[in-house]
């Protein structure tokens, strides 16, 4: 493969929202209608961040870095994130295992967490393992999410004792019925950790 031709996916000339050139993969007036930065709180009453609404092109930065792999956008959601978990206690950061992991593509949300991990210099790891294959949620009916990710994750063994009353991030890309954060803040409770969460959008459900 021809490294000229990911140059516009790593170093894209114009704004991936509107078309307006020579502001970067996200221009200044896109940035201020995408990210909303906001608190909320998951399934289990933790602490949940989330920097983008889903509908309100949420969707949109999902899906370019999801399915398209434009990396270039993940330093913008670096800067937002380190604004929103700025005043946070965090002792290791990990993030939701790829329903569909290809080894020879990295996954989004691992470069986004490890980057992250070394912006504010806490240890990243790979906490939660996923054991069983799961249908994607975005087909899924909302009873059906609830019920999909049950069961589908495991803690690493060699990090059960690591995270005893510590705080972990966990990073994920949407929260919807937030049942897959769920599965995972489950692990980690129930080993003796306390968790709070970052999510690149947060859906509204009527």
């Amino acid at each position: 493969m021809n490294l000229f031709n990911l140059l516009p996916f790593i170093f894209p000339n114009e704004c991936l929202f509107c078309g307006k050139e020579k502001e970067g993969s996200i221009c200044k007036k896109c940035q201020t209608k995408i990210f909303v930065r906001g608190e909320s709180k998951t399934q289990l009453n933790n602490k949940l961040f989330y920097l983008s609404i889903y509908k309100n092109n949420g969707e949109k930065l999902i899906e370019f870095l999801k399915n398209r792999k434009y990396f270039s956008l993940i330093p913008y959601l670096i800067d937002e994130s380190l604004f929103l978990l700025d005043n946070e206690k965090i002792d290791y950061i990990t993030s939701v295992p790829s329903l569909k992991f290809l080894a020879y593509i990295p996954e989004h949300l691992e470069v986004f967490s490890k980057d992250l991990s070394k912006k504010k210099n806490i240890r990243y790891l790979e906490l939660i393992t996923k054991i069983k294959r799961i249908k994607s949620q975005v087909t899924l009916t909302i009873q059906e999410r609830n019920l999909n990710p049950i069961g589908a994750f495991s803690l690493r063994r060699d990090y059960k004792n690591l995270i005893k009353d510590k705080r972990i991030l966990i990073i994920d890309d949407v929260y919807t019925t937030g049942s897959t954060l769920k599965e995972c803040e489950k692990l980690i409770e129930n080993n003796g950790g306390e968790v709070l969460s970052l999510v690149y959008s947060k859906a509204i459900i009527y």
